[in-house]
């Protein structure tokens, strides 16, 4: 297993906190979609798309936000797991990247994450990059904490024009195509069933070493905590969770399996009857064995029990 480069310059104690904030990271991590397309194969060619595979998100903002001597960076990460990265496009993003930072010095360097806009690729380059590469894997990122809440908007909330335009264009010229999604909180999801993405990962915002708790997943090394159907764990819209005019108005319940093998959260709306985002961590799936989330909803539907003293 390799880690960022700096890793190596920590104590022997020091990298052993790191080891397990990365597999803290990989085991809170949600494989939303698979349709057989991950893992990849090792040595497979991926070509990374969008800004947040530079400006990989490990901690939120203010407050929330988080400083480390290191932070990997997708494209780092997918070396070392196995994969070969596309330099030209590589470099079309760190040059893009480098130029745009710039324009956002002026903030302190702890709200500077994130603001950086998509660019803007002509769909040539994306078509070249085809022609060169297995698979794309689009990231997406979104910062949230003290002095940046989340906004009903484009570009947080709901995708940007540019981050729609992308993906049609990445649909259209590769047979594979792999979502991440580096955020804090949930996003629209409409645009799964827009774009059909082979694969959608929920990474949240996991840490200095989470590019490399990412792309462990991606290329099968180890499994996320488990694989749930997009709006069964995160709402497809937000008009589907029965609470939205009613922020923190309903208790989150959580539940156990008999066996105490795993926990869950749901959420219940008394108004509605019923419950909204199941989850499904009962059955942990592997990634590797190809398990299908069909499976392990039916499995974690027979367990659920709302335990009525864990209310949050």
């Amino acid at each position: 297993m390799k880690f960022g480069k700096g890793y190596e310059n920590y104590t022997k104690e020091e990298q052993t906190r790191i080891a397990l904030g990365r597999q803290v990271a990989s085991e809170g991590m949600v494989l939303l979609e698979n349709n057989g397309a991950l893992p990849l194969k090792p040595g497979a060619k991926v070509a990374l798309f969008g800004v947040g595979q530079i400006g990989f998100l490990h901690g939120g903002s203010g407050s929330g936000s988080t400083f480390a001597d290191y932070v990997v960076k997708l494209p780092e990460a997918m070396e070392n797991a196995g994969a070969a990265v596309d330099q030209p496009l590589l470099s079309l993003y760190a040059d893009y990247c480098a130029a745009e930072q710039k324009k956002v010095e002026k903030e302190p360097p702890h709200m500077r994450r994130g603001t950086i806009p998509e660019l803007v690729l002509p769909e040539a380059a994306v078509k070249a990059a085809a022609d060169r590469n297995d698979a794309a894997i689009v990231s997406f990122a979104r910062l949230a904490g003290e002095g940046r809440d989340r906004k009903l908007e484009q570009g947080d909330y709901y995708l940007s024009e540019e981050e729609h335009a992308l993906l049609r264009a990445v649909r259209a010229h590769f047979k594979t195509v792999i979502v991440l999604l580096n955020i804090c909180g949930t996003i629209d999801m409409n645009w799964v069933d827009t774009y059909r993405p082979d694969g959608v990962l929920m990474v949240w915002i996991p840490g200095q070493e989470g590019a490399d708790a990412a792309a462990d997943i991606l290329m099968g090394h180890v499994n996320p905590s488990g694989l749930r159907r997009t709006g069964r764990t995160s709402p497809p819209r937000r008009t589907s969770a029965p609470g939205r005019t009613a922020l923190r108005a309903t208790p989150v319940t959580k539940i156990k399996s008999p066996t105490g093998a795993a926990w869950a959260t749901m959420r219940w709306y008394p108004s509605a009857k019923r419950w909204c985002g199941l989850s499904a961590t009962g059955a942990t799936p592997s990634i590797r064995r190809g398990c299908t989330s069909d499976t392990a909803i039916s499995q974690a539907s027979a367990w659920i029990q709302p335990i009525p003293s864990a209310t949050a």
